[in-house]
């Protein structure tokens, strides 16, 4: 469903310089631009200078519901590695909290599908983080 990697991170201003420098060597990136998300807890990307993949690195935000979707992330073995995944319940609320005021076609699809593909989604929670985040309305109408 994606089109590139999403990480969500919890990154310090002091990070800003230790990330340019990890992925400095194949990766275009300025420790400005990452200093500036950080700061402002926004986005910053990175892309792979041979392989042309592009990885945006969204800052967490400080927000009661963020603090929450962040502990509820889990490991997760892809191609034999284990990573940290977010919830199909939070990976919902974050594409509608995106899609709120554009209402982006693109990530209304995803949580159609998502909701289609995962017959066992926590609808309680999804309830409650939907009206905390006022996204209560769109959530019902892709039920339907």
């Amino acid at each position: 469903m994606t089109r590139d990697i999403d990480l969500v991170v919890e990154l310090q201003p002091e990070d800003a310089e230790r990330v340019a420098e990890l992925f400095g060597g194949e990766f275009d990136c300025h420790v400005d631009t990452i200093r500036t998300a950080i700061a402002r807890r926004s986005v910053f990307n990175l892309i792979h200078t041979d392989a042309i993949v592009k990885v945006d690195f969204v800052v967490r935000k400080d927000t009661p519901y963020h603090r929450e979707e962040f502990s509820r992330r889990r490991h997760e073995v892809v191609d034999g590695q284990t990573v940290w995944m977010v919830s199909a319940e939070d990976s919902i609320l974050s594409k509608l909290l995106w899609s709120k005021d554009s209402r982006s076609e693109l990530q209304l699809r995803d949580v159609r599908h998502l909701i289609t593909a995962r017959p066992d989604l926590d609808w309680a929670y999804l309830n409650l983080w939907a009206g905390r985040l006022s996204v209560a309305e769109i959530l019902n109408d892709l039920r339907r």
